[in-house]
């Protein structure tokens, strides 16, 4: 199987953490190297971030232990994908918010993100980002690191660093050409207003967006 995470790492350190037990007679570390082939984890900057002080944000701030812990401890291949700079130049929202939100929950999503954080009209699109990548690979957009490992400090910052190499570790903040960034971003709001194979919910007048 393939685990995307685009938050916190805390249950993920959980899961490397756990017991045999009535479920699995393998503990957690011998679990994920069975049953786990690929992981890819949304964060955070690349090749480093580097913003001082003591901050909770992003997704290895919130939680620096068990980010260190999963970055040091998981079996399997690991892939990191960057935000900042390079989840920005793909921005979505603009397509997405013009949906009736009465029916389509990711256009109500957004535009409450959108509208009441006084966010602008487009989101980064880091977690899109993370799931295309696990879903389609790096092909033909998304250039790999795959020399090196990442190292986090105490408050959660990272730094990827050429030595030690770690063979399951990798990430991507890079796209082979920047000119591509439009085209991946309108590939994310197709993929989001693509309606379901079972078709679209009739409206219901009790959402409000």
């Amino acid at each position: 199987m393939t685990i995307v995470s685009v938050g916190d790492l805390t249950n993920l350190a959980a899961l490397l953490d756990t017991k045999p037990d009535a479920n699995s007679p393998l503990a957690g570390t011998d679990l994920v190297a069975a049953k786990v082939a690929h992981y890819v984890c949304m964060g955070s900057r690349y090749p480093a971030e580097t913003k001082p002080g003591n901050g909770k944000w992003g997704n290895f701030r919130t939680d620096p232990e068990s980010t260190r812990e999963v970055n040091d401890r998981w079996p399997t291949m690991l892939t990191y994908t960057g935000g900042g700079e390079f989840a920005e130049s793909m921005s979505i929202g603009r397509r997405i918010v013009k949906l009736d939100p009465q029916v389509w929950p990711v256009s109500l999503a957004y535009r409450s993100y959108l509208g009441k954080a006084n966010v602008g009209a487009v989101r980064h699109s880091a977690d899109s980002i993370s799931v295309l990548v696990a879903v389609r690979g790096f092909d033909p957009y998304f250039k790999v690191v795959d020399r090196g490992s990442n190292h986090i400090d105490q408050i959660g910052r990272n730094a990827w660093r050429d030595e030690p190499d770690a063979p399951n570790r990798r990430y991507t903040s890079e796209l082979n050409d920047p000119a591509d960034a439009p085209r991946i971003a309108a590939l994310f709001e197709e993929l989001a207003m693509t309606p379901p194979k079972a078709g679209l919910p009739a409206s219901d007048k009790t959402i409000r967006p």
